[in-house]
């Protein structure tokens, strides 16, 4: 058995494990649509940068699930995407 097979053998019951890859995923699911929003705009990652008061390092690492990023962040690049935010509890 690989390293990494044992590794997540291991943890794969874990709560706090599972907790942790859920939030993870939800985090990326985000990363992605912003990055598809961007893309469809043709806008690139240093555009949307300056549009909001940052820089594209910054927009590189939200893109990729590398920075978290607070809600207000999340309304000004929608804002500047022409898109909206839509929050839905389940």
């Amino acid at each position: 058995m690989r390293k990494n097979s044992s590794f997540f053998e291991k943890f794969k019951n874990d709560k706090e494990f599972k907790k942790l890859c859920k939030e993870a995923d939800q985090w990326l699911d985000i990363a992605i649509k912003i990055a598809k929003a961007r893309e469809e705009k043709n806008v690139s990652q240093k555009k949307l940068a300056k549009l909001i008061g940052t820089n594209q390092s910054v927009i590189s690492r939200i893109e990729t699930g590398q920075e978290n990023f607070s809600m207000k962040k999340l309304f000004k690049i929608a804002a500047a995407l022409g898109k909206k935010v839509e929050l839905k509890l389940t």
